[in-house]
């Protein structure tokens, strides 16, 4: 099988860091943002697909343990295969979920079964794009489908160049984490986060990354934005 990843698909570490720094800057006033945020880092930073990204619930967020990692349920999984994501991998992006999950059980009254990533303004367009919808009842705490987590993974790239924002999608994420982390954890180690089938598809990011960076607890080579530590406040968010 002939294995290629188009380069244009790999965010560089400084594309990454302007994501990460213009995301937690206007997060701290619309939380929509700190969302768009969080979707951010599970694809970039932790290398899961849209729709692993929409299955996830709260307690498969394992911040607090002393290995910390997100469980990625069969149901979401590609080819129904359930697997550990590290989080120590990257320092920041711990943090950041630590926090939203913190922010979705206490600030949001979320239960440990709902969704990480849900719907938190009620708004007349979800009546046709939610799971389930129906009539007199609040699509608030909906869990997102695919394709809008694709639509808030679009909206993190805000900072970047419009024609360069065009060129990416939710699964340029994914090859964005797998190139960087195959330089400072083992191969063997990436299959499994990633959940690949075969090491040999993952020895093929071996040659995306440019640069080769080797600290653990900071997988592009810079401290990345730690989370946020409050809760978010209530403002709307045009995104």
């Amino acid at each position: 099988m002939d294995l290629h990843v188009d380069p244009t698909q790999i965010l560089t570490p400084d594309e990454v860091h302007l994501v990460l720094m213009d995301g937690e800057r206007r997060a701290k006033r619309f939380p929509l943002t700190r969302q768009n945020l969080v979707i951010f880092r599970l694809a970039a930073c932790c290398g899961l697909r849209s729709s692993e990204i929409a299955g996830l619930r709260l307690r498969d967020l394992r911040t607090d343990s002393d290995v910390p990692v997100i469980l990625v349920g069969q149901a979401s999984g590609k080819g129904a295969k359930a697997r550990k994501v590290p989080l120590a991998w990257d320092e920041g992006t711990w943090l950041a979920l630590r926090a939203w999950k913190a922010i979705r059980l206490i600030s949001y009254g979320a239960a440990p079964s709902e969704p990480v990533v849900c719907v938190l303004v009620d708004h007349p367009q979800y009546a046709t794009s939610c799971i389930v919808p129906t009539e007199n009842r609040s699509h608030v705490g909906r869990a997102l489908l695919p394709i809008q987590v694709y639509r808030k993974f679009k909206a993190a790239l805000r900072p970047l160049p419009p024609e360069r924002r065009a060129q990416l999608h939710t699964h340029s994420g994914r090859h964005t984490f797998a190139s960087y982390a195959v330089r400072s954890h083992p191969l063997a180690a990436v299959r499994d986060a990633l959940g690949h089938a075969s090491i040999a598809t993952t020895s093929v990011y071996l040659h995306m990354a440019a640069a080769d960076f080797a600290k653990k607890g900071n997988i592009y080579g810079f401290a990345s934005v730690p989370g946020m530590k409050t809760p978010p406040e209530t403002a709307p968010d045009p995104t």
